[in-house]
């Protein structure tokens, strides 16, 4: 259920950031990207695992920008692939997520203690 509602707030965050002229949707969605991590792996709150995402985030958008662009990329190369290069593009993209998760998770409280 918390994944739920993360999803939910999530969704709203971006959104109403869209409609503030794009910039701030891109800002938030990458401040709050890492709130499904978050969930199921350290079995946090909403609330705290939306602080959390906020603290990991902090000082390094741009580079979790330029990620993202570059997974984009990578994307749109397997769908060029007719498709099939999706079923290594994802794989990959989510893994590397995963990598800059457990590298950003470090420097929290989190990392720290659990």
């Amino acid at each position: 259920m918390p994944y739920i509602w993360a999803s939910l707030r999530y969704g709203i965050i971006v959104l109403v950031g869209m409609l503030l002229l794009l910039i701030p949707g891109i800002i938030w969605s990458i401040k709050y990207g890492f709130v499904f991590f978050l969930i199921p792996d350290k079995g946090v709150g909403v609330k705290e695992a939306f602080d959390l995402s906020a603290e990991m985030t902090e000082g390094i958008k741009w580079k979790l920008f330029w990620f993202d662009i570059f997974g984009f990329l990578v994307l749109v190369a397997g769908l060029l692939l007719l498709g099939v290069g999706l079923f290594l593009a994802i794989p990959v993209i989510y893994l590397a997520a995963y990598m800059i998760y457990n590298k950003l998770l470090a420097r929290t409280k989190l990392g720290i203690a659990g």
